[in-house]
């Protein structure tokens, strides 16, 4: 199994999906700069699909500390974006994906996720979701089974795990708490968007469980 996840800040912490390292005896994170670590879990919340994972070797990186959206502040028509690694083994790099936050419930009105058109493939479980500012508001879960929506084709519509649930684990690790940086790396709107997907390249990283 594969998947990507996120340090959160310079604690170290990596997020990702519960489903990509569930039932594994070997958790291996890799790093932007090629450096790798074993990890474990330290903090898991099977029902909305998140798990928070430690490192046992912290690359030595720029890492951002990453602000995390209030999840009752998006709205319906949100742009949002995903950095991650979709078909590693074909693509190999950090790939990052656009699209628009087109329901603020899932399937069966499930109020714990957002659904989205963001384009995401195997691999991509576990990625961080941002808004326009750079604020994490989600962590990407699944694509909308067809089998669950009564055989109806969806096309490229995935569900991403609302923030609420992330920042609820995280209060029960007093060292994820850091205060965010300034992210207003421009005043130019453009300009600081690639800046940041730039930097904050170094806190996305590819997890492989055996």
């Amino acid at each position: 199994s594969y998947g990507t996840g996120f340090i959160l800040n310079s604690s170290g912490y990596i997020i990702t999906n519960f489903h990509v390292v569930n039932g594994s005896d070997s958790i291996e994170i890799r790093y932007l700069n090629g450096e790798k670590s074993k990890a474990k879990i330290v903090l898991k919340d099977k029902e909305n699909d998140i798990v928070i994972l430690k490192p046992t070797h912290i690359a030595n990186i720029k890492i951002l500390d990453l602000p995390i959206r209030d999840s009752s502040q998006v709205s319906l028509g949100d742009g949002v974006y995903t950095l991650g690694y979709p078909l590693p083994g074909k693509l190999g790099g950090i790939v990052l994906l656009k699209g628009t936050v087109n329901s603020l419930s899932g399937l069966k009105k499930n109020q714990s996720v957002f659904l989205t058109n963001i384009q995401i493939q195997k691999g991509n479980s576990g990625a961080p979701v941002f808004n326009k500012d750079g604020k994490v508001i989600g962590v990407v879960s699944s694509l909308l089974d067809h089998t669950l929506a009564d055989d109806i084709k969806p096309q490229y519509l995935s569900f991403v795990i609302k923030s609420l649930y992330l920042k609820k684990m995280l209060s029960q690790i007093p060292e994820t708490l850091i205060i965010p940086a300034d992210l207003s790396l421009s005043s130019n709107p453009d300009t600081q968007k690639k800046d940041f997907i730039r930097n904050v390249g170094n806190n996305i990283v590819l997890i492989e469980a055996e």
